[in-house]
């Protein structure tokens, strides 16, 4: 007897067989394993109280995600809208004749004052761009990137837009594939501004929603929605539906889709005061911001005096130097200085 059971021991050294314990060790060994039990009842608890929570939180995100899905097309449509009627409205729609880049007239400018002015812009935008990049800090990542990336665009669109200038003189040239496509990039640059534009308004909007200083509550546009908003109309573009008789007009066009996210940047900006020594950071934002707004009527009121194609891009010109030169100033400042201390304030809170 005494060998089997030794020999059952040395099988099975980790068991303990209940018949050799102590009423005591039975008592121990019940209460681990009650113990063990309660314990994982409670685990199993826990895990399905948390998928409770869970569960409302994902059921009130699917009207909100509804609800951004909808102001998608509904901002798209009257985008769109905009652009087709406030032409007529303005009385200019004979300077928006559509030709989806089959051109019949030569109605392009190549003088130097337009090729110079294009490429003065994209060195003025790309300097404060590289700044942007390598010298914010690293705090307000979220607003100084975007921004970079907008300047950027703006640089692609004018260095490209004076190459065109310099490269096709003739009418024969523009109906090329060649100058369809660096046009595209032109415009195209333009209308996919507008997500970046858009995506530095959400991240002034949630350092605002963080901030004591916050004067009204601004809906975060996701970045997404941003990305889908310039990807849809840069995506028309490609596809010659801003193209017109007049290739400048295609500019005017795609600077009407930055609308939406301009006024939402502005509102973001304004929901805060931001602290003090901030109002020249502001101003400069706000108005370079709309500077660009009375391109649209000045220029067809310019060429309908008869002024020279280059005359009239020469003064555009500078008025975008003006206003995007402001915009670069403004989100320097933010960046580096207000948005900084903003973020900064917040994590000592």
């Amino acid at each position: 007897f005494f060998f089997i059971k030794s020999s059952l021991s040395a099988q099975s050294p980790g068991r303990t067989d209940r018949t050799t314990m102590s009423p005591c060790q039975t008592v121990t060994l019940m209460s681990s394993r009650s113990s063990d039990e309660a314990r994982d009842e409670l685990r199993s608890s826990d895990r399905s109280s948390e998928m409770m929570r869970d569960e409302p939180s994902r059921g009130s995100q699917l009207p909100l995600l509804a609800l951004f899905i909808l102001s998608l097309f509904g901002v798209l449509s009257a985008t769109l809208a905009t652009c087709y009627m406030l032409p007529i409205l303005q009385g200019d729609r004979a300077l928006y004749i559509s030709a989806n880049y089959s051109f019949h007239h030569k109605t392009f400018a190549n003088d130097w004052g337009t090729i110079g002015t294009d490429y003065g812009l994209a060195v003025a935008m790309f300097l404060p761009a590289l700044h942007l990049l390598r010298s914010s800090p690293q705090s307000s990542r979220d607003l100084s990137l975007p921004a970079a990336c907008l300047l950027l665009l703006y640089s692609l669109s004018v260095i490209t837009g004076g190459a065109c200038h310099h490269s096709f003189t003739t009418l024969e040239s523009m109906n090329t594939a060649t100058f369809r496509a660096l046009w595209t990039v032109c415009v195209g640059s333009v209308t996919a501004a507008g997500a970046f534009l858009g995506i530095c308004g959400s991240a002034l909007a949630k350092v605002s929603s963080e901030s004591p200083n916050r004067l009204f509550r601004v809906l975060i546009v996701p970045r997404w929605w941003w990305y889908l908003y310039g990807g849809a109309l840069t995506a028309l573009v490609a596809a010659g539906r801003f193209s017109m008789e007049r290739p400048a007009a295609d500019i005017f066009l795609a600077g009407i889709t930055q609308t939406p996210p301009t006024v939402y940047t502005v509102v973001a900006m304004a929901s805060n005061s931001w602290g003090a020594g901030t109002l020249k950071a502001r101003l400069q934002l706000a108005v370079g911001s709309f500077l660009n707004a009375p391109l649209l009527p000045l220029y067809g009121i310019l060429v309908r005096r008869g002024l020279p194609l280059g005359v009239v891009n020469t003064i555009l010109h500078c008025n975008l130097l003006l206003a995007w030169g402001l915009q670069a100033m403004g989100y320097i400042s933010f960046s580096d200085d207000v948005l900084a201390r903003k973020i900064k304030a917040g994590k000592k809170a």
